[in-house]
């Protein structure tokens, strides 16, 4: 077996690894996620997103099944396909009104142009 083939091998059995652990406390994570946690614990297997990506591909295949039966989710990317205005309302030193006791810095509303109405 030559080098590639058994680096391929055992990133297979990383991302398995780490799937485990993500059911094992029925959590769900991201791609991105799973890549920052392998390249925390094996920098030697996985030096880039896409090698991940592929191992994951790979494991879904072996294995016949989804990405997400195996706790990983697809991010958003976080993309808005609208005119926005964003109104920052800073309040320093106000106390949070849900009686966390945490200090409210900034409060970012989003508005819609069209309607005119709060969106989050």
């Amino acid at each position: 077996m030559n080098e590639n083939a058994a680096n391929s091998f055992i990133r297979v059995w990383k991302v398995m690894e780490m799937c485990y652990q993500i059911l094992v406390q029925e959590n769900r994570g991201t791609q991105r996620e799973l890549f920052y946690k392998l390249l925390c614990d094996s920098p030697e297997y996985f030096t880039s997103q896409s090698q991940v990506n592929r191992t994951i591909q790979d494991l879904v295949a072996l294995l016949r099944c989804s990405r997400f039966s195996l706790g990983i989710m697809a991010s958003s990317r976080g993309a808005v396909a609208s005119r926005l205005w964003l109104q920052r309302d800073d309040v320093a030193g106000d106390k949070d009104p849900r009686g966390s006791g945490k200090d409210k810095v900034a409060q970012i509303q989003v508005y819609s142009r069209r309607k005119k109405e709060v969106l989050g």
